[in-house]
């Protein structure tokens, strides 16, 4: 009766182990952080030349919009040898809200 239990048990077992393997994720993608998403907007949908700029984060402060959602203001100045401009991002709960560009 013994052996029947092991023969029972080792499938079992190996088994719920396969089960878990499964469907354990691989690998995880990292988040692209807010700052980062202000200067691939910049770039990939607004059509900055990020490499004609030198580009400074002059300000990032996490605050609350309206007391209830997380919201993150950037300032980025952006100069190259013929211009200057600054950049300000309001990103609500991980969303554009606001983009104003000054000379």
């Amino acid at each position: 009766m013994p052996t029947f239990k092991r023969l029972c048990i080792k499938p079992l077992l190996a088994s719920i182990l396969l089960y878990i393997s499964a469907y354990a994720p691989k690998a995880y993608s990292q988040e692209q952080g807010t700052p980062d998403k202000a200067l691939t907007l910049l770039k990939d949908v607004f059509g900055f030349d990020l490499i004609a700029y030198k580009t400074s984060l002059d300000s990032y402060i996490q605050d609350t919009y309206f007391d209830v959602l997380p919201q993150e203001n950037l300032r980025y100045t952006l100069e190259s040898s013929e211009s200057k401009l600054e950049v300000i991002f309001a990103f609500v709960n991980g969303k554009l809200r606001l983009m104003s560009v000054y000379p």
